[in-house]
């Protein structure tokens, strides 16, 4: 009789201390400290061949971001395109300059055209695809990368 009530104390002590650990881990999942966005650091990731230099996410303005012609060729930027889960969120990105010679830099700018894209102070993930032109080729190649940064 006294050893079905010592196991019955040990496996309710045990159950009440797994109660108040999953209640702690329901709290802090809440609260939002476990998220894994919040964990996870800035990156901007577009392949070996356009290096991403930094980048910049504006709450309800814009996507800035500054590449390098890391190729042994000079090429010329023909087109941008950045999405949000299939969104598109730029109209016109604005690249300036469009022509890059080897181990130059160049500034894109992209204004938001959709509503209810980046709330401020979360982190964005921009899906980046560049097409750009090799100097002197005729054949046009494109570049997919990803932007996860914060929103400022």
């Amino acid at each position: 009789m006294r050893k079905g009530q010592a196991a019955l104390e040990f496996l309710t002590t045990y159950g009440w201390a797994f109660l108040v650990i999953l209640v702690m881990i329901g709290a802090l999942a809440g609260f939002g400290i476990l998220s894994p966005k919040n964990l996870l650091p800035n990156r901007c990731n577009l392949g070996p061949e356009l290096s991403c230099e930094e980048a910049q996410v504006t709450y309800n303005n814009s996507l800035v971001y500054v590449i390098r012609n890391s190729m042994s060729d000079s090429i010329k930027i023909n087109s941008e395109t950045a999405t949000i889960d299939g969104t598109s969120i730029g109209a016109a990105c604005s690249i300036s300059p469009a022509t890059l010679v080897p181990g130059t830099t160049t500034t894109i700018t992209c204004p938001y055209t959709a509503n209810g894209l980046p709330v401020k102070g979360d982190k964005a993930k921009i899906a980046v695809e560049i097409k750009y032109t090799p100097v002197g080729k005729a054949l046009e190649q494109s570049v997919k990368g990803e932007i996860f940064q914060s929103v400022q």
